[in-house]
């Protein structure tokens, strides 16, 4: 009779398990990896976000409140710099390693950030595409404990674009700016040298100090520039015409003096009469 009780108490713990077990194998999650981009150069750092993802846990409190996880990639061509805690969660790291959970206990029912990893570029990196993936995960709904499962992003390393020569030039269209600092040169200029110089529609300042464009006698049309270099001024506007306003000025004059000798006649001659 005891022998009985004993064999049926194994029955029924056994069947017992083998509910729970049935139970758990239905629940899941998944880690996912999101960059913030999926292009850099050699010594760049750049941040990949650890997301829980497909949450469908019915077991313990219905979510995950912690997991363990490892960072899987090229060391020859990346650089694992920290791992950093989203809000509301707490990490520790070993290497590659992590253990994350929430810093309240409470279990995530949605899709969630929770940690950040920073990587770096390392400067013997090979060019192309080197892979980034997280395995080996485990999660617990407080009561149970949930195999996950994890994704992987691609990063491409490039080749790192060379600057272009100069201080603060912004060229457009073809043009072949001079030397100097601060140039601004738009639609086919061709600038001398010089300081703080702006030239537009096809304009070209010389050298030096109170320097100007003339046109015959010192007349210019509209959209033309004056450039005074060496003092950092820059005028532009129409210039004064000037040149004949000399001869104009004698010739009013002598007309002034025929009218007034023509006057003093008529009022001497009137004045005898």
């Amino acid at each position: 009779m005891k022998r009985l009780q004993k064999i049926l108490t194994v029955m029924f713990i056994l069947i017992i398990l083998s509910t729970i077990t049935k139970a758990s194998s239905t629940d899941s999650f998944k880690l996912s990896l999101e960059p913030v981009a999926n292009e850099f150069s050699k010594g760049e750092t750049f941040e990949v976000k650890i997301f829980l993802d497909e949450i469908q846990v019915e077991s313990g409190e219905q979510g995950i409140a912690g997991y363990t996880a490892k960072l899987v990639y090229d060391e020859s061509a990346l650089s694992l710099e920290k791992v950093s805690a989203s809000e509301g969660w707490e990490v520790s790291t070993n290497g590659g390693a992590i253990v994350a959970n929430t810093l309240d206990t409470e279990v995530v029912k949605t899709k969630t950030e929770t940690v950040v990893a920073t990587f770096k570029i390392n400067d013997s990196a090979s060019l192309g595409d080197t892979t980034i993936s997280i395995e080996n995960i485990e999660g617990t709904s407080i009561a149970e404990t949930i195999e996950g499962t994890g994704t992987s992003t691609t990063i491409r390393i490039a080749e790192e674009q060379e600057p272009g020569t100069g201080d603060d030039q912004d060229n457009e269209d073809g043009q072949n700016p001079g030397s100097g600092n601060d140039q601004d040169n738009e639609n086919g200029q061709n600038p001398g040298s010089g300081n703080d110089q702006d030239n537009e529609n096809d304009q070209t300042s010389g050298n030096g100090d109170n320097q100007g464009s003339n046109n015959g006698n010192n007349q210019s049309g509209k959209n033309t520039t004056n450039n005074i270099n060496g003092g950092n001024q820059s005028y532009k506007g129409v210039l004064p015409y000037a040149g004949n306003s000399g001869y104009i000025l004698i010739v009013v004059g002598i007309v002034l003096i025929i009218i007034g000798g023509i006057c003093l006649y008529n009022y001497r001659k009137y004045r005898k009469v």
